[in-house]
């Protein structure tokens, strides 16, 4: 029996409206051209979560490219937000606006910090309590948590509004460290290698501290269901093997048995931070 095209074409095109009916997006911030390599790793784990949870979700990323700040309040605010969830890093201000998804997305590497500097005799410098580093002077981003956290903790904080301008500044030797994370600081490296920056290899600073996805306040079934994926890929082992994939080869690097590692306070983490969870985090030798 043949039916005719018409006919056929109607039913092809109600599948299509039921298949998309089902599918859900998930809109995540579109990140800059000069961060976007680095979000590969957060797309590429938030499919992973999406895919263990079973979850019929397709993530876009949103029209407009947003700073964390807006994306934070983008996110929180109206009835209809251009996005459903983004990553950032943690702090008490940060989770009263948005709800974490509380695992940490780096293992904790969010918070281990290595001196970026341009002087050479800076490049192995020995600096093993947090009082030899009083002497020295660090910039930072005006509105990162980080900056807060340096500074609750005494040490002099230079602070630039242009991400850009920190480097520039550290160049000019406008200060004497840059403290950036291992996830971030080689990228960095080769993209301002006119700038002849160069990464310090004789000590590291540490903060516990988390980068998580957030969701918007009372997303709860969103939450829970994401929470649930993400569980499943760290039993089942795919979570560990997609974050060495992404930073075996910083840990390398960082050469970490080689440095003295100097914790700080945090005086900005949120009490819910599950720190004693340890599958969670980089097992780091500290001193504080």
């Amino acid at each position: 029996m043949r039916f005719p095209v018409t006919f056929l074409f109607f039913i092809c095109l109600l599948f299509n409206l039921e298949l998309n009916a089902k599918t859900k997006t998930l809109k995540y911030p579109r990140p800059a051209p000069d961060v976007e390599e680095r979000a590969h790793y957060h797309v590429e784990l938030l499919n992973l979560i999406v895919s263990k949870a079973k979850l019929d979700y397709e993530l876009v990323p949103s029209e407009e490219i947003y700073s964390q700040l807006r994306a934070i309040y983008m996110l929180s605010h109206g009835e209809t937000p251009p996005i459903d969830i983004m990553w950032s890093m943690t702090s008490n201000e940060r989770e009263a606006l948005v709800d974490p998804i509380r695992i940490p997305i780096h293992k904790g590497l969010i918070g281990l910090r290595l001196p970026l500097v341009h002087s050479p005799h800076l490049q192995d410098l020995s600096i093993t309590t947090k009082k030899d580093l009083d002497k020295y002077e660090i910039g930072q981003g005006h509105d990162w948590p980080d900056t807060l956290i340096l500074k609750e903790n005494g040490l002099k904080v230079y602070t630039a509004v242009h991400f850009d301008a920190l480097f520039k500044m550290l160049a000019l030797d406008r200060f004497d460290f840059f403290f950036r994370s291992i996830v971030e600081i080689w990228p960095e490296v080769d993209k301002y290698k006119n700038l002849d920056l160069m990464v310090g290899r004789k000590f590291a600073v540490y903060y516990p501290t988390a980068s998580y996805f957030f969701v918007r306040k009372g997303n709860t079934k969103l939450a829970n269901e994401l929470t649930k994926g993400f569980n499943i890929a760290i039993k089942d082992g795919s979570f560990e093997k997609l974050f060495l994939k992404y930073h075996q080869k910083y840990l390398d690097k960082a050469q970490l048995n080689q440095r003295t590692i100097i914790k700080l306070n945090n005086p900005i983490l949120p009490k819910q931070t599950p720190l004693e969870i340890e599958s969670y985090w980089i097992p780091l030798n500290l001193k504080d």
